[in-house]
Formats: C-alpha cells, sequence, structure tokens
C-alpha cells in the first residue's frame, strides 16, 4: 500500500472517531443541560444519497430566533411534517437541537410522550 492511500485510510478514520465523539459530547450536553424549546420544522434536509437526513428548524430562545440543523429518528413522511411545530432539546453550551417527534426521542430524556403527537406514531407506521 502506497503512503498515500495509508494517509488516507487514517484521516477517514480520524474524522469517523471524531464525528462520534462530537456526537456523544453533544448528546451528553443535551441530557445535563438541555432545555426544552417548541421548534417549527421548515424543511426537509436531503443528504447526496438522495435520503431524507433530517430537519432545518426554527425556535425562539432566550428573546432571540435561532435557525439550526436537526437528525431525526422519524420514518414517515417527513416532508407532511413542514410548518409544523415539536418539542425540542436545546443546548446553548453546544448550540444543538434535537427535536422530539418519535417515542424513543421522548424516552432518550426520560420525558412522557404527549397525547398531542399521537397522530405522528399513525403516519410513521404507514
Amino acid at each position: 500500500m502506497k503512503k498515500i492511500e495509508i494517509l488516507g485510510i487514517v484521516i477517514f478514520f480520524g474524522f469517523l472517531l471524531w464525528a462520534i465523539i462530537e456526537r456523544n459530547v453533544e448528546q451528553s450536553d443535551l441530557r445535563t443541560h438541555g432545555v426544552l424549546v417548541n421548534a417549527k420544522i421548515n424543511d426537509v434536509i436531503i443528504r447526496k444519497n438522495g435520503l431524507d437526513g433530517g430537519f432545518k428548524c426554527s425556535f425562539e430562545y432566550m428573546g432571540t430566533i435561532h435557525e439550526t440543523t436537526t437528525p431525526t429518528t422519524y420514518q414517515g413522511n417527513r416532508y407532511a411534517l413542514i410548518g409544523k411545530f415539536f418539542p425540542g432539546m436545546f443546548s446553548a453550551k453546544t448550540e444543538t437541537l434535537e427535536i422530539l417527534i418519535t417515542m424513543e426521542d421522548f424516552e432518550k430524556y426520560n420525558i412522557p410522550y404527549p397525547d398531542s403527537l399521537r397522530f405522528v406514531l399513525h403516519d410513521e407506521s404507514k
């Protein structure tokens, strides 16, 4: 194997390790310091492979409107959620938002699943 190929592999795995560590730090911070916000879904993020990757959202925190992206575990018609509001966990420290749509999302933060979102469960099972 050439040195350039080895360097490429090292860089790839280094980036992958960094992304995993970063995500774990964000998740830990959301659990420790996260606050609930009311986030509006503005658009669906499309990955390069054509799959839905998450959402573009906006929400108010401390009198300021924030716009950011968030991953999602929701597997239903994501486009049907554009313009709707959902709870989200936000950390000002890392400026991370995680939108809460599915039961798993709420369970992660030990928050009871609200009856007002039961329609999502029905839509996701289609």
